[in-house]
């Protein structure tokens, strides 16, 4: 665990250093905060996004969308990483395999809570106020930071596997826009057509959608039960991770 956490903080030390990569990962939720806030501004009134509104509604939507698409693209960094040979030096230092598979996701995830903290608090400016702010940030956080970890897990171990961009963006486009649009991130489950609302019952984007619009005036009738799934998928997708290190190491 040493190891993990000396390579994650060298790896978050390295993209801080970048402050550019992180104003980007706001502007453009802030952008969708926004655009999808005043196109369907009307909706507010609609019963079944609660009493907050749409765009309290729309606010943890945004931050999990947010949260899914910056860490599903983070495998293009280690595809670097592997291609100037760092990867391959870490396997002849005492850092173990686990440390080396699971730090680049844990890197991320800790941008992604950063993210998804400062989107709550542009909700806020927007008018967008959770049930409890104090509450409602911290959560929100680990939210972020579990979701983070598991779709970095899952694209890093898409570059290990594939050692091609072209093959992690490719696969990465075609299963985050179909688990984007059968969430209920942007659309409450009662506006969904039924299908959808069958698909989301096994889409981890939705668990999260849910857990984090339970902090806004939307209580989750199921709120344990997706937070056991997210969680078990972020274990999942860690265990993809270290299996394709592993693999990856073997055929060295």
């Amino acid at each position: 665990m040493s190891g993990l956490w000396v390579l994650s903080e060298r790896m978050l030390r390295h993209a801080l250093r970048v402050p550019i990569f992180l104003a980007l990962a706001l502007i453009q939720p802030l952008l969708w905060l926004t655009l999808f806030g005043s196109l369907f501004s009307g909706l507010g009134r609609l019963p079944i996004f609660g009493s907050g509104g749409y765009l309290a509604y729309l606010t943890p939507g945004i931050a999990v969308m947010s949260a899914v698409f910056g860490a599903g693209y983070s495998g293009l960094q280690l595809l670097r990483d592997l291609e100037r040979g760092f990867v391959d030096t870490l396997f002849t230092t005492p850092t173990g395999v686990v440390a080396i598979a699971l730090a680049p996701a844990v890197q991320t995830a800790v941008t992604t809570s950063i993210q998804v903290m400062a989107i709550v608090l542009i909700g806020v400016a927007l008018a967008a106020y959770p049930t409890n702010l104090g509450l409602a940030l911290p959560a929100m956080a680990a939210l972020g930071f579990v979701v983070g970890f598991s779709f970095a897990a899952l694209s890093n171990a898409l570059a290990i596997a594939s050692r091609q961009p072209s093959a992690v963006l490719g696969t990465i486009n075609f299963l985050l826009l179909p688990l984007l649009f059968t969430s209920s991130l942007l659309m409450s489950p009662e506006g969904m057509p039924k299908w959808m609302r069958s698909a989301a019952i096994v889409n981890p984007v939705d668990w999260a959608g849910s857990i984090g619009r339970s902090f806004y005036h939307m209580a989750d009738p199921n709120l344990t039960r997706h937070i056991v799934l997210l969680v078990l998928f972020a274990l999942a997708m860690g265990v993809l991770s270290v299996m394709s290190v592993r693999a990856y190491r073997a055929s060295l």
